[in-house]
């Protein structure tokens, strides 16, 4: 069979229409400026208002791409068939458990969406018992949204299991508008909520949310928050970026304790705290920003443990990172190093829990998880079974608990979840992947 491209077919032609622009004191033109709707803006909330002229041209450019690659088509069927072949056609995500529940995703065959579940949770044993509930079921609210694109947003419970806050974008616009969920009669409520882009974070009271609000550019920029069971409530502002070069996300703190809203780009981060529990406190600013700081907050024991590439006490720097401690409102001249930087060890996160905390890192090319008793002092890293591998940590709701869960693969295995305890060392799959085609690992070395 001949995959050759149709080359006989012309490509539509992009009409020139000449515009003379002025920036920085200098004259230049652009012939398809008037490829950018005036009204962008709108047109990401409501498609159908695109300049029709616009919409001319991307619909010929997208029927020529179509004629061209049509010879094609069968090759791309076999790969996509063949891609299939390998992925489980109702895969599932490892259960998190969080107090007397495990929540979970998982897909049935043919989902694009997946079904959002719990089950009951025996602390005592680690055992996930008792039948499904039920929480989302994103196809089905996919196939009752109008139009062709459905994208789905954040999915979070409330903390005492009785909420769910879901949210979705059916325009391609990447503002997402916020539903609640009653967990208990399955009952649904929307909010007022149009414009998040991001997390969904509930407050310890369960009644306050907080999201992540686009301007004006579609650059998120703001962390806003409102009691969603008060129809008279409005949407309070927690924070507002002004340095368009910076971008916000909000998140919660490893020990739930504070609503964690970081403004950063790519060299640079700034983190401001809210208590959980006192949702309408002002934000603190742990830290000013400085031009090429980065840092994150972790949680143990009544100290502030920051991964941070500043430099020490002593000047020395950290460009591969360094663990310190640190109170709110100071600078990185005031923080004390903890895991001292050391050149060609770059740790990349770190984790915290009631008694330990976790650091993954990469030295010699290799990851490694390090896990430090908090009480005693002691470290160890966990032992991986082949030369050449990847790792990561399975951030979970639970705080106060001696598990850790982790992902491995290899170049000759497939991604595995490992349950690790860790006072005992002991370690268990929980989860493995399946290749339907079949796979053998002693079939590579």
């Amino acid at each position: 069979m001949s995959y050759a491209l149709n080359t006989s077919i012309e490509a539509p032609k992009t009409e020139r229409r000449a515009k003379k622009i002025t920036q920085l004191g200098r004259d230049r033109t652009d012939n398809y400026f008037w490829l950018k709707d005036p009204s962008w803006q709108k047109v990401m909330s409501a498609p159908e208002t695109l300049d029709s002229s616009i919409r001319a041209h991307l619909e010929a450019e997208n029927t020529y791409h179509t004629d061209v690659t049509s010879s094609l088509q069968p090759l791309s069927d076999a790969i996509f068939e063949e891609m299939k072949d390998r992925m489980e056609p109702e895969d599932a995500s490892v259960p998190d458990p969080d107090g007397k529940f495990a929540y979970y995703h998982r897909y049935r065959k043919g989902d694009q969406h997946g079904v959002f579940g719990r089950k009951a949770f025996d602390a005592k044993t680690r055992q996930v018992i008792g039948d499904e509930t039920v929480m989302l079921d994103a196809d089905a609210i996919a196939a009752e949204v109008k139009g062709d694109f459905f994208s789905l947003g954040a999915v979070q419970h409330s903390p005492d299991h009785k909420w769910l806050a879901y949210s979705y974008d059916d325009k391609g616009s990447e503002n997402y508008q916020v539903f609640l969920r009653d967990l208990e009669t399955g009952e649904l409520t929307a909010t007022d909520i149009d414009r998040s882009a991001g997390a969904l974070v509930w407050a310890a009271d369960n009644r306050t949310l907080f999201w992540v609000e686009r301007d004006e550019n579609q650059r998120p920029y703001a962390v806003r928050f409102r009691d969603v069971f008060d129809a008279k409530s409005k949407a309070q502002t927690a924070y507002e970026e002004q340095d368009p070069g910076f971008f916000v996300s909000v998140s919660i703190s490893d020990d739930d304790k504070h609503i964690e809203i970081s403004a950063h780009n790519h060299t640079t981060s700034e983190i401001h705290r809210i208590p959980s529990a006192a949702p309408t406190t002002k934000a603190a600013c742990f830290s000013p920003r400085q031009a090429g700081i980065e840092y994150s907050l972790h949680d143990q024991g009544g100290v502030t443990y920051i991964l941070t590439n500043a430099p020490d006490n002593q000047g020395n720097g950290a460009v591969d990172f360094q663990i310190m401690t640190g109170t709110s409102g100071g600078t990185p001249s005031d923080w004390t190093s903890y895991i001292p930087h050391k050149s060609g060890r770059l740790i990349l996160g770190l984790e915290s829990f009631e008694n330990w905390i976790v650091r993954l890192e990469r030295e010699d090319a290799l990851p490694r998880l390090v896990i430090m008793n908090m009480e005693s002092g002691e470290s160890h890293a966990i032992d991986m079974p082949e030369a050449a591998y990847g790792l990561g940590i399975k951030s979970g709701y639970e705080y106060a608990t001696d598990i850790l869960y982790f992902s491995y693969a290899s170049p000759s295995r497939p991604g595995t979840v490992y349950r690790y305890n860790m006072k005992t060392r002991e370690r268990m799959v929980v989860r493995e992947q399946v290749v339907p085609s079949g796979h053998n690992p002693d079939d590579y070395r």
